[in-house]
């Protein structure tokens, strides 16, 4: 795989960066992340760093290695060489540890370096609980968060690019009033990361994200990350995401004045979804659904807006969010939730587990019907449940 020269393409409103890559699989394809252009003297085009995390996964998984007309940090370079493509390689044996060959190194001088402290804002559990930790909780000034990021590079759609980048924009149009409310600047980034990839974001979502922060290094010192799993779940190891090693794994894609730190492990889901209910800024602009279709408003019925409404509902807390999710649709959504997901031991999900212990903790009472209806389910053919399921 060849990385090209960066390039950069502005417009009256955007700024674009992107280079050419070549390689087996991609021919005078153009990886571009796209800004709005106020803040273009904050954009990192003196070295590749970015674009060569964006791309590893792809490169690991066709055994290619990775040519740079460019030069990438020196520690970032350790980093990948030396540990990072391992801790890859140990969660997914069918990628490949491969030469990273750029045309030099920078170290700490040479580029234009930022004090600003970011982390992504997608108005979830885990980026809400990560803001109360930092802007609510004392912590040093450098450390107190300064801008908030929200990006394209998978979570908004991955085989569609053109139905994600609807969505992704419906989105940043539904949350961007909260960190106006708050006076943060919200920064918001678009690119076609996810279409180049075409590997399924859920499993590799941390170094595709950090790929736009290194994009901002004249801007942000340091870059809080999200992490969804707290310290007792996360391992090295074959497992069915890289999120799992959030830990171990996301400071090795740091360079000389960029610190990346996995936030948020320190809790359960459960608590942080209680943490967050505490927090008043989320009873109006709390967003957790996984759907990617619709208005980009809670849909209140997939597996992401059930798994919070159920943990709001233990918590005593499920009225506080009635302007963000639509109780009704619950209602009849919960009724397949918790026989098909709580009571169902064959769903090994850790954040399952927490709600199955949140619930053992309040001694919630499983109805008859759901014990009945989930031993139902447990024994019925695919075919059959799905038509089940549509009854009322």
């Amino acid at each position: 795989m060849i990385i090209g020269p960066i390039q950069k393409k502005t417009s009256d409103s955007s700024i674009r960066v992107q280079v050419e890559v070549k390689s087996d699989t991609l021919q005078d394809t153009l990886l571009w992340y796209e800004f709005d252009k106020n803040i273009e003297e904050y954009i990192t085009t003196e070295k590749h760093d970015g674009f060569v995390v964006g791309l590893l996964l792809l490169a690991m998984k066709n055994r290619e290695d990775i040519h740079i007309q460019g030069k990438i940090s020196g520690k970032l370079y350790y980093n990948m060489t030396n540990y990072y493509m391992d801790i890859v390689q140990s969660f997914a044996p069918e990628f490949h540890k491969i030469r990273i060959v750029p045309d030099g190194l920078t170290g700490k001088t040479g580029y234009r370096r930022g004090n600003g402290v970011i982390t992504g804002f997608s108005a979830g559990i885990d980026s809400f609980s990560v803001i109360h930790d930092h802007l609510e909780n004392p912590v040093p000034d450098e450390y107190k968060i300064t801008h908030f990021l929200f990006n394209n590079v998978g979570s908004h759609g991955e085989w569609d690019a053109e139905n994600a980048e609807k969505l992704f924009l419906k989105r940043y149009e539904l949350i961007k009033g909260y960190p106006e409310d708050i006076s943060i600047p919200f920064i918001c980034v678009n690119s076609n990361l996810s279409e180049i990839l075409q590997m399924e974001f859920r499993k590799t979502h941390p170094p595709r994200n950090v790929s736009t922060v290194l994009m901002l290094q004249g801007l942000v010192s340091k870059y809080y990350y999200a992490s969804a799993y707290k310290y007792e779940d996360c391992y090295i190891g074959k497992q069915d995401g890289l999120g799992r090693a959030d830990p171990f794994s996301l400071h090795l894609l740091s360079t000389e004045s960029l610190e990346c730190i996995s936030a948020g492990c320190q809790n359960s889901r459960t608590d942080k979804t209680r943490i967050v209910s505490e927090y008043k800024h989320s009873k109006k602009w709390l967003n957790v659904c996984g759907s990617t279709r619709g208005n980009a408003k809670n849909c209140s019925t997939c597996w992401k807006c059930n798994r919070t409404l159920f943990t709001l509902e233990l918590l005593g807390k499920l009225n506080d969010y009635r302007e963000v999710f639509d109780l009704e649709k619950w209602n009849w959504s919960r009724k397949w939730f918790i026989p098909d997901t709580i009571l169902n031991p064959r769903v090994d999900d850790p954040l399952i587990e927490e709600i199955r212990v949140l619930a053992r903790e309040k001694q919630y009472h499983y109805s008859t019907r759901d014990k009945v209806l989930n031993f139902i389910i447990r024994i019925l053919p695919v075919k059959l449940y799905k038509k089940l399921r549509r009854i009322p």
